[in-house]
């Protein structure tokens, strides 16, 4: 597509299905006129309130997951559609004048920054009362979008009423407008899952991955306040999906289903089935198994109450071939000196950190002498934050408090990385601003993504689903690259090391 505004508002028009009379009404604009545009026999009004007013209209009607991919892929493209109507806006106007884009966020680091600004819910934050109804019959008859809401609310609520634990099962590749199309809705489904997690039940969803990766991230990154909990069994199928017919099936063990279907995105006034007959929703919980079986992990979640599970996937990390990235708001401690390690190791009182200070430093050699390269992509961490120490990465995972450097260790841990960069042809040392503080990155080989949020309500996430572990690789490697071609690392580290002194 050109860059026109004529061809430009023909595709939104199209996009959106809106008639030149329509959109002229909406912009106080006459249809002619509209028409005019949209063949390229006139320009784009001067006056900006036409910009405005048409972004903001096309932004109020791309909400269907396809004219979200569809306006992605032509205004953005490689990023997902923003979710605030605000910003969409800002983006159209963006490139209907032919500016910088505002609203496009790589999705990778969208993600970062979303999971960087996550916290737990606490139970009673969100209001959970409704009027919605599905009636207490075995069999119960739903229409539609609403009505599919009014289902998974009932079935949320059933069970939110029992005494003890209870399993539900989630999948669904259906256009999922019906869950962020209304607010409040939203709102009250988080809390009563939130409820039942914290009452000790848990949820199986086989998340759908045939979706745009940007599109698949965004998904991921809604579900992970409820991970959070470490009550979520997160799953995928690896393989294709008939992108025609579409199906939605949600089990609560032994209790009740919902399931219903759709052909491509259009769900308005397709059936939704609440069931409560015992044999019918067993059966539909072997059908779920079956597809289980089919499946394989997408993500494990760690608390810091898993310390010796994250362990062994530290463990399993490590013994993955390959070139290495971290993304720290130090070195990484295999870098650090072993009488530096043993000092602060002494001072923290902790054989703990001893010990992963040899087996970071074990793998760091190792890798270098097989040919691999190790990359340190650093993000300082705030001076004005620091008073007490600046905390070790994943520290809280492993020793369920955060251990500290001070000022001169971190200084003589930064100079010490600097000098064995200058050294090591094969490792790199190189600083960012493009990763959040308090997110901690490891990147091995082709394969698993560790990504830790490091901070008071600390968690850790290992991602194993290929289409996903490459979108991070892609990214860190373009930053990587950037940041080599840009600011000297070793301007930007002794200017921090200088003021580490003051």
């Amino acid at each position: 597509m050109t860059n026109l505004i004529g061809e430009k508002l023909d595709f939104l028009m199209r996009l959106t299905n809106t008639q030149n009379s329509v959109l002229g009404r909406a912009l106080n604009f006459d249809a002619s006129y509209i028409s005019r545009i949209r063949s390229g026999k006139r320009g784009m009004p001067r006056h900006p309130s036409f910009v405005n007013s048409a972004s903001t209209y096309f932004a109020q009607n791309i909400e269907k997951p396809y004219q979200r991919n569809a306006a992605a892929e032509e205004i953005c493209p490689g990023h997902f559609w923003p979710d605030s109507r605000q910003d969409a806006a800002a983006l159209i106007a963006a490139w209907l004048t032919g500016e910088s884009a505002p609203g496009a966020s790589e999705p990778v680091a969208s993600f970062l920054d979303g999971l960087s600004q996550l916290s737990p819910f606490t139970s009673g934050e969100l209001p959970i009362s409704s009027t919605a109804s599905a009636g207490n019959e075995n069999i119960c008859l739903l229409y539609g979008n609403e009505g599919k809401r009014q289902g998974v609310e009932a079935l949320l609520r059933d069970l939110s009423t029992l005494s003890t634990p209870q399993v539900c099962l989630v999948f669904s590749n259906e256009n999922m407008s019906w869950l962020i199309e209304d607010a409040e809705f939203t709102k009250r489904w988080t809390a009563l899952l939130e409820r039942l997690l914290n009452s000790g039940s848990r949820i199986r969803i086989i998340h759908t991955v045939s979706r745009d990766t940007g599109e698949m991230l965004e998904a991921i990154r809604r579900w992970l306040p409820l991970y959070m909990t470490n009550a979520i069994e997160p799953w995928y199928y690896p393989g294709e999906r008939d992108p025609v017919l579409r199906r939605t099936l949600v089990v609560a063990q032994g209790h009740s289903a919902l399931i219903s279907t759709s052909i491509g995105d259009q769900t308005e006034e397709r059936l939704n089935i609440l069931l409560r007959d015992p044999r019918a929703v067993a059966a539909l919980e072997t059908e779920f198994t079956d597809h289980l079986r089919l499946c394989q992990p997408l993500m494990e979640s760690y608390l810091p109450e898993h310390s010796r599970r994250f362990s062994q996937a530290l463990i399993r990390l490590r013994g993955i071939e390959g070139d290495l990235l971290l993304s720290r708001t130090m070195p990484s401690l295999g870098s650090m000196p072993p009488d530096m390690a043993e000092a602060v190791a002494i001072r923290c009182n902790s054989r703990r950190f001893a010990a992963r200070c040899r087996a970071e430093r074990a793998d760091l050699f190792a890798r270098l002498r097989a040919g691999y390269t190790v990359t340190e992509l650093l993000h300082f961490p705030s001076l004005e934050e620091a008073e007490d120490g600046f905390p070790v990465p994943v520290s809280v995972m492993l020793d369920s408090q955060p251990l500290r450097l001070t000022r001169t260790e971190l200084a003589m841990h930064l100079r010490s990385a600097l000098k064995f960069s200058r050294e090591e042809p094969h490792y790199r040392l190189l600083c960012t601003d493009a990763v959040p503080s308090n997110i901690q990155l490891s990147l091995v080989g082709d394969s698993d993504v560790l990504v830790v949020q490091d901070g008071k309500q600390s968690a850790a996430f290992l991602i194993r689903e290929k289409r996903m572990c490459a979108a991070f690789h892609a990214y860190f490697h373009r930053l990587t690259q950037s940041e080599l071609s840009g600011t000297s690392t070793r301007s930007r580290l002794d200017r921090f090391i200088s003021e580490l002194k003051k």
